[in-house]
């Protein structure tokens, strides 16, 4: 369970940084 949060967490970050990535 605790490893499928982690996982969670890293796919928004992943999300976020493309966005980021977007916008610059």
């Amino acid at each position: 369970v605790k490893d499928n949060r982690h996982i969670c967490i890293v796919e928004q970050l992943e999300e976020a940084l493309n966005d980021w990535r977007k916008e610059g």
